[in-house]
């Protein structure tokens, strides 16, 4: 009688106890998982954290102006786009040829990220008369600079693709490039994230480039305080000097900082000429 009590007893026993042995393996398995994926997830973030630092530190920078600055210092609120006598440093056709050199190609990217900013802040600015407004004139401007941006991110992207670990950089261009086409207004943020990746490509060149490229606009528009800034008397004086130079890119550059204007009356169209000598010397 007693044992037949008991025996259901002993069973339901066995039962909770193997029920809780299942569960303790379940959750025992469970969270070793939870915590192994725990432990990747850690060590995913900190490698790319780690990644993110050593690709954002910059390269060789050599006292250059962060690129980009030079654009800003330019800006105008009109929204004034490139001079129209702004002449061309080199032709379309040989605009991304892969046998130029490093040194050379850095130099057309930096000069031609100036002439984007431009057009694209130009064509933004005037987008709101454009399409609100209905002004024609405004129209027309947005259109002009629209079509320029497209070009100029496209030769930037055509550049870059000879770039080892470029493909990121003119893929964001390309970006650009469609923007422009399709006459949208376009995303700043873009092409300051596009800008900052330039920089681990040669940076000291495409710094210099980028000056070069301001400082043409600066003498066309007769900005005589773009070149007065502290940072165009830096980077003219110490250009002639930068390694990697050839012998006529030196005395190009030579030229350019004896003309820089050290007062209001200053030749500001020889310094334009000397400044786009300088520019296709060292960019061809």
């Amino acid at each position: 009688m007693v044992d037949s009590m008991i025996a259901p007893r002993r069973g339901a026993m066995m039962r909770d106890d193997s029920m809780s042995r299942a569960l303790a393996a379940w959750m025992r398995a469970w969270l070793g998982e939870w915590w192994l994926s725990m432990l990747i997830s850690i060590a995913a973030v900190l490698l790319a954290v780690a990644s993110v630092t050593y690709v954002q530190r910059p390269i060789d920078m050599s006292g250059a102006v962060p690129i980009g600055d030079y654009a800003t210092l330019l800006f105008d609120p009109d929204g004034a786009g490139l001079p129209v006598e702004l002449a061309p440093a080199w032709t379309a056709s040989d605009s991304s040829t892969a046998s130029i050199s490093r040194n050379a190609r850095a130099v057309r990217i930096g000069a031609r990220l100036i002439d984007l900013e431009i057009a694209a802040r130009a064509r933004n600015v005037h987008g709101i008369a454009a399409y609100y407004d209905q002004d024609p004139w405004s129209i027309a401007v947005v259109q002009a600079n629209a079509a320029l941006a497209a070009t100029f991110a496209g030769e930037l992207a055509s550049n870059l693709d000879h770039v080892p670990q470029g493909a990121y950089t003119a893929y964001l261009f390309r970006y650009t490039e469609s923007e422009g086409q399709r006459v949208a207004t376009i995303d700043q943020g873009v092409i300051t994230l596009a800008r900052r990746q330039t920089l681990y490509f040669r940076p000291t060149f495409i710094a210099l480039g980028n000056w070069l490229e301001a400082a043409r606009v600066a003498a066309l528009r007769g900005d005589r305080n773009f070149l007065a800034r502290s940072e165009s008397v830096a980077e003219a004086t110490k250009a002639p000097s930068i390694s990697g130079l050839s012998p006529a890119g030196r005395v190009a550059l030579e030229r350019v900082r004896a003309l820089m204007p050290a007062d209001s009356t200053a030749d500001l169209d020889s310094l334009e000429r000397a400044l786009t000598d300088a520019l296709r010397t060292l960019s061809n």
